[in-house]
């Protein structure tokens, strides 16, 4: 499901070769939700044990 989110295909590597520091804040704002949505559907699996 993270991967899902974070998931850019290759447009990132154009981007690094035309400009690092927007390649990187793209970066930044794709992993966040990913890790966010990631923890919250491990808590969710872990927590609340449907069946």
């Amino acid at each position: 499901m993270s991967l899902s989110i974070s998931q850019d295909g290759d447009a990132l590597f154009p981007l690094i070769a035309m400009d690092r520091k927007s390649a990187f804040w793209a970066t930044v704002i794709n992993t966040i939700p990913a890790i966010i949505v990631g923890v919250d559907a491990y808590l969710i699996e872990t927590r609340l044990r449907f069946g």
